[in-house]
């Protein structure tokens, strides 16, 4: 369908209605209605630009019927895009999760902290084998002992069963050990 060509010199609204009107693919709802309301009646509607609105009584009713939507008419609400809700949730997650990082300061978090210095998204773990490494709770005589789980925190090697122990000096797990970061290359 060939839509009216509109003046751009007139009115900058109407270059840009026009502009939307021709545009072979529009994404936007509002625009794809009215294409097909135009589709629909063919020749009997278009589109002009009127200079005033003075003694044409079509654009006084029009007139008459803005001012009563803008004063009576339902309230109109746009629903937020996905991607913006998406994107400002993380926003306030990060600013959330910062702020409780840089006020943390316990014996209990100085582990992760040697490993993670401050808040990254690259840092989010889902593995709970790193989280069990990173935090030094899990499966370890050691921890399981401090909750009365185990009667002893000693490996059956006869050293204290750690998280650090198990993955770079336990006899049991040799075939799987981590070289053991020396103190000069940790965080701190």
């Amino acid at each position: 369908m060939d839509f009216p060509a509109l003046n751009p010199d007139r009115n900058p609204i109407e270059s840009m209605l026009g502009k939307a009107l021709r545009s072979a693919r529009s994404r936007s709802a509002t625009v794809n209605k009215v294409k097909k309301f135009f589709y629909l009646a063919e020749v009997s509607v278009g589109l002009t630009w009127v200079k005033a609105h003075a003694s044409d009584p079509g654009n006084e009713l029009v007139d008459q019927q803005a001012k009563l939507a803008t004063a009576e008419g339902e309230k109109l609400e746009i629903p937020t895009p996905y991607s913006c809700v998406k994107f400002k949730i993380e926003k306030n997650l990060m600013n959330d999760w910062k702020e409780t990082w840089n006020d943390y300061d316990f014996e209990s978090g100085r582990r992760i902290r040697d490993f993670v210095p401050k808040v990254n998204r690259k840092f989010l773990v889902f593995s709970k084998y790193l989280i069990f490494f990173l935090s030094g709770h899990g499966p370890f005589p050691y921890y399981l002992n401090r909750f009365k789980k185990l009667i002893s925190s000693y490996c059956p090697g006869g050293s204290i069963g750690n998280v650090d122990h198990y993955v770079c000096r336990c006899q049991y797990t040799k075939d799987f050990h981590l070289k053991e970061p020396i103190a000069a290359h940790r965080q701190a």
